[in-house]
């Protein structure tokens, strides 16, 4: 088969392929590759990782002192009595053990051969193949630890990914010693003072940092997409039937709302600032079919409040690392003629909540 210069089409790149149908097929690589990534929705990582403490220990087990301050007043009495007895505080040692994940992958002489990369006409290399399965298993773990937080948020508990041999704990109930309240209703439909109901969970929140001996940068309500649109269509209506109270005249502007996140494979979120002193995040976001955050619920969240979450990692049990302090991760690889090289990738780690109550569930409510 000839084709004349005249003939080529000008600016396509062409070849020739094996194709089963004609052994001379010309093919055009005009289009060159389209490819279609996962989202990584990251917000919960990027809020709470810079206040996460990490603590490595030597071991796979995690031993800390509880202590609950009470609080009593003075009675009332006659003068010649004692007032009533002030109590003594009890510490209790709460024990944890720290669950193992991991991950491997291969990349083998036929996984590149005779192969030519997507979208060109250069030959597909092992380099080119590690490459992306180093992208794609960091990509696995920055989901991992996304999930985790999430979990941490609206179950109280640590991630297990199924596993039996990775205990399962509830800290709200560790801590407390009972199963956390329903959430919260706030009533989004209902014809209620709704900034006064948000305003009292700002107050508890506030209470609760004190009791923690804490604070934080920003509270922020982080919510399902049910929750957020009704929550923004009550501060829509706030600026109606009354008097300009300042430069933001919700009466006949739209309520201030950004956008930000997106782009380059990343999940996008919007929010908007209410006069209540929270701002409100929608988190629609699901990773392999576990949603972030439920669509009719929230989570009153305090960005940037120390003792709240912590990361404990152990060591992995090998002959190098047993009894050793640990690390975030490891990874072992080994090489083999034939069926190329080998990764398995590890990470020992229990993903804490060590004051519950800094946590506020809400729910829309009818």
């Amino acid at each position: 088969m000839k084709i004349n210069e005249d003939q080529e089409l000008s600016g396509l790149d062409k070849s020739i392929s094996n194709s089963l149908q004609n052994g001379f097929e010309m093919e055009s690589m005009q289009l060159g590759a389209i490819e279609r990534t996962q989202p990584q929705p990251m917000l919960l990582s990027a809020m709470l990782g810079g206040a996460t403490n990490d603590v490595y220990i030597e071991t796979n087990t995690i031993k800390y002192d509880d202590l609950a301050e009470t609080l009593q007043l003075p009675s009332g009495k006659r003068y010649e009595e004692f007032g009533a007895d002030l109590q003594k505080d009890k510490a209790r040692q709460l024990i944890y053990e720290v669950g193992s994940f991991g991950l491997r992958y291969n990349v083998a002489p036929k996984d590149y051969a005779n192969k030519r990369k997507a979208g060109t006409q250069d030959m597909l290399t092992e380099e080119d193949v590690i490459a992306k399965m180093v992208t794609k298993a960091d990509k696995a773990w920055n989901m991992f630890t996304e999930i985790a937080y999430a979990q941490l948020l609206t179950a109280d508990t640590n991630i297990t990914r199924g596993s039996a041999a990775i205990p399962q704990y509830n800290f709200y109930t560790d801590v407390y010693g009972a199963s956390r309240p329903s959430a919260v209703s706030m009533n989004l439909a209902g014809s209620v003072d709704h900034f006064a109901l948000f305003g009292l969970q700002f107050d508890i929140l506030q209470a609760e940092l004190d009791k923690a001996g804490t604070s934080m940068t920003s509270p922020v309500i982080l919510c399902g997409a049910n929750f957020y649109n009704a929550r923004l269509e009550i501060e829509k209506q706030e600026g109606l039937a009354r008097d300009i109270r300042g430069p933001l005249d919700l009466a006949s502007m739209e309520v201030p709302r950004e956008n930000f996140g997106s782009g380059n494979g990343k999940f996008a979120y919007q929010y908007f600032d209410s006069h209540d002193g929270f701002r409100y995040i929608r988190y629609s976001a699901s990773i392999l079919g576990s949603v972030m955050i439920p669509t009719e619920s929230a989570f009153v969240v305090p960005v940037g409040a120390e003792n709240l979450f912590k990361r404990v990692y152990a060591p992995a049990q090998d002959r190098e690392n047993v009894n050793t302090m640990a690390q975030d991760k490891y990874a072992w690889t080994s090489v083999k003629n034939r069926t190329g090289i080998h990764v398995a990738q590890e990470s020992n780690v229990l993903y804490m909540n060590v004051n519950p109550a800094l946590i506020r569930p809400l729910v829309s409510g009818s």
